[in-house]
């Protein structure tokens, strides 16, 4: 069963105080994580055994102007059609250009109780994962090493943190 990756928030998620919210459903926060465009949502392909996670997660963290954690959650692809949602392969968006052709898929006809179905799915299974920046850094500094990632494309603070791992690993 194929998992698809979206970047969220964790603390949006969190439902520990929340104890009016009914068994199974999802704070409305976490909402703000699946935010549709033209009734889609961008997800990215995980290959079984989380094989390609750490170049994801390098290829959308470099996105951003400095290193930060990485919130994401996982989403079991065979929840979609109980959902009556479609899975369509479309390019994607970052900075690894085989990534952007090959793993990005758009989740199409979303509607509103879609968007919640979609939540208490990705809610059901519980991967929700933080990644510490350190550990970020190491995935993108892996990415430069096997040159998914041109480093030019690095923002200043990160590609300075990247280069650090690098000469570390020489």
């Amino acid at each position: 069963m194929p998992q698809l990756l979206r970047m969220i928030s964790c603390v949006r998620w969190n439902d520990d105080s929340l104890d009016w919210l009914p068994e199974g459903d999802v704070p409305g926060d976490a909402l703000r994580d699946l935010q549709t465009m033209e009734s889609k949502l961008s997800f990215w392909l995980v290959l079984p055994n989380d094989a390609n996670l750490s170049r994801l997660v390098a290829a959308l963290a470099v996105s951003r102007k400095k290193l930060d954690k990485f919130d994401y959650a996982l989403l079991d692809s065979e929840d979609l059609p109980d959902i009556g949602v479609e899975l369509e392969q479309t390019p994607g968006q970052c900075f690894d250009q085989e990534l952007a052709q090959d793993f990005h898929y758009e989740v199409t006809n979303v509607s509103g109780s879609r968007v919640s179905a979609l939540a208490k799915a990705i809610r059901r299974h519980n991967r929700l994962e933080r990644l510490l920046p350190k550990k970020v850094a190491v995935f993108i500094a892996e990415a430069v090493k096997e040159k998914w990632i041109d480093p030019r494309h690095l923002p200043p603070e990160v590609a300075e943190k990247v280069q650090k791992w690098l000469r570390k690993w020489k």
